[in-house]
């Protein structure tokens, strides 16, 4: 038995004395187990921080009376000290008693050991729901860590590159190139992910040479476990074959809807034959479209993600007459792309809307018009989606002295 455990037993049972309450009663009010709650103030077991925070609540005390002692029981433990020091971070992280989260970081800091904890205790947090809290065990890593290759310093830049990533596009992109650094000191079992999820990044933010060079560097390493990661592997190879179809690689985009067939996964097959009808879109094979919009009326769950290019295509056309016929087609997924709020759709509903606009202002429905615009401006500026802002802005601006003609 910790000479610490004795220490808060001693304390905690004359706090009892000198309340006057019997142990059985405070046990009954507290939740717990009687026999439990005898063993903690014998001191034969470590209390949960939880119930010694309650006791000392229900003796009239302040709720950290026996925190000061607790923190030094959980670190000098001689079992469990991992488990016991990251609910006492998690616990008083959550319940804002910050002196002492800070008191157990710096003795983690101070070690230079076991720094692990602080990525367990920032995981389980964003399992709350509690990201900003995460992000603190995160960022205490990152800041302190001397092992520039260790494994929880990768884990950090990771959690905190998936929390930042929908805050705003500068902090994505600023997240994304530091965990480039480090992303292959993570365990096999999120590194694809990793990769994937960076070059998203670069998707949305059309850093089309980035994600191109990114691409060719990891490429080699993620064939060799393309089987097991079969559907991460396509969407990589997805974003690698967008960005060469908008560099004018048509040729090394067919490549990559090519190597997502051999993987013999009917839907990756099916995603690589709508693909082939955007890179044959893009080379001027404008007929292509209707066979991908056949692909979209077949497989309406696609429908969201290929709405943008199929009004692209009959915009660069000026065949509005299609793009109204389109969007009759689609409603309901109009909707669901409308709805959802990360930056990769969230830049997939401002294109579709700047499309949907100039087919109003061709129609000369200019208010309806304009104001989808000024929403989806007011979006991308938050995002931070530069080209989404240009592209807006310069709708406005071509339609401006129009829309102040019907105005006034």
């Amino acid at each position: 038995m910790a000479v610490r455990n004795r220490v808060i037993a001693e304390r905690v049972q004359e706090a009892i004395e000198h309340s006057g309450l019997k142990k059985q009663h405070i046990a009954a009010n507290i939740g717990v187990n009687y026999k439990d709650f005898c063993r903690w103030v014998s001191g034969g077991r470590p209390f949960e921080i939880h119930a010694l925070v309650d006791v000392s609540e229900m003796l009239g005390l302040p709720k950290d009376h026996f925190l000061k002692d607790f923190l030094r029981d959980c670190w000098d433990a001689p079992r469990d000290k991992p488990q016991r020091i990251k609910e006492f971070l998690i616990y008083t992280k959550v319940e804002k008693l910050n002196e002492y989260t800070t008191g157990m970081t710096d003795l983690l800091l101070e070690s230079g050991k076991q720094l692990d904890i602080l990525v367990a205790a920032g995981i389980d947090l964003e399992k709350r729901g509690l990201s900003n809290d995460a992000l603190y065990f995160y960022d205490m890593v990152i800041d302190n860590e001397r092992n520039r290759l260790a494994e929880c310093l990768a884990l950090s830049y990771y959690r905190r590159f998936m929390i930042v990533r929908d805050w705003d596009m500068d902090y994505a992109f600023e997240a994304a190139t530091k965990l480039g650094e480090h992303v292959r000191s993570l365990p096999d079992d999120l590194l694809f992910e990793a990769y994937v999820n960076i070059t998203a990044v670069f998707y949305v933010l059309d850093k089309w040479d980035h994600l191109i060079k990114y691409g060719n560097e990891v490429c080699g390493m993620l064939e060799m476990t393309k089987k097991e990661n079969a559907r991460l592997y396509a969407k990589f190879m997805a974003h690698l074959g967008f960005a060469y179809r908008k560099k004018g690689l048509f040729s090394e985009a067919t490549e990559t809807e090519e190597k997502c067939r051999e993987l013999g996964d009917s839907q990756i097959s099916r995603w690589a034959d709508m693909n082939a009808c955007l890179t044959a879109i893009e080379a001027g094979q404008y007929d292509k479209t209707y066979e991908l919009i056949e692909f979209m009326k077949k497989y309406r769950e696609d429908a969201p993600n290929n709405l943008d290019h199929v009004l692209k295509a009959f915009h660069d056309q000026k065949n509005y007459r299609d793009m109204a016929w389109v969007l009759s087609l689609f409603p309901k997924e109009l909707k669901c792309l409308f709805e959802k709020r990360d930056p990769y759709h969230s830049k997939k509903s401002i294109r579709v809307k700047c499309y949907i606009a100039e087919l109003y202002f061709h129609d000369n429905r200019y208010t309806e018009a304009m104001d989808l615009l000024l929403e989806s401006l007011a979006t991308a500026k938050k995002l931070r989606l530069t080209n989404q802002v240009n592209e807006c802005a310069d709708i406005i601006f071509k339609n401006s002295k129009i829309f102040t003609t019907c105005v006034e």
